[in-house]
């Protein structure tokens, strides 16, 4: 699973890259789309999944790592602000979240964490699709922070095993 973003909507799948690199024994790598294209990376074949964020669609790194990415085979699912961008429209699968302005990327840090989420069901066999998942940060603060990646895991694998956090316990960490 390759995460693969440029700017502030690349800075956005920090949190997802490092829920699943510490939490799952599935090969994660967190790339910027130039380097992913110039330096052919050997983790990169067809059997990969690509997330790439952009949220106007039109990053021209991005467009060439969707393209350098699915001429070798690879699954690529775009995150985007309008369903009508050339990223959402070359993908494999697009999930859009309408962006006020092009430089608007919050949401996608949410993305990311379904599509880890998602991973973490399939290949860990942690199942969340039973489950409502809220994420609630106290004070109504935003978590752009991945130190907060381990207390949202433990959090999640609490619920998902039914099975309290001790009440003295804090978990920092990425």
């Amino acid at each position: 699973l390759h995460f693969v973003g440029a700017g502030g909507a690349g800075i956005q799948m920090l949190p997802a890259y490092s829920l699943l690199s510490n939490k799952s024994t599935l090969p994660v790598f967190l790339d910027q789309p130039a380097e992913l294209v110039l330096s052919n990376s050997v983790n990169l074949r067809s059997s990969s999944i690509v997330v790439i964020p952009s949220v106007s669609g039109t990053t021209v790194e991005s467009l060439e790592a969707l393209r350098f990415a699915r001429g070798l085979g690879a699954t690529v699912i775009t995150l985007t602000g309008y369903d009508d961008s050339p990223l959402a429209q070359e993908a494999d699968a697009t999930f859009t979240n309408f962006a006020a302005d092009d430089t608007s990327s919050e949401s996608f840090y949410i993305q990311s964490y379904l599509v880890a989420l998602a991973v973490l069901d399939k290949r860990a066999g942690l199942s969340f699709a039973p489950l409502d998942v809220f994420l609630n940060v106290v004070g109504g603060l935003r978590m752009n922070e991945p130190a907060g990646d381990l207390a949202v895991a433990a959090a999640l694998a609490s619920s998902v095993y039914d099975q309290a956090l001790p009440s003295d316990a804090v978990f920092i960490g990425e």
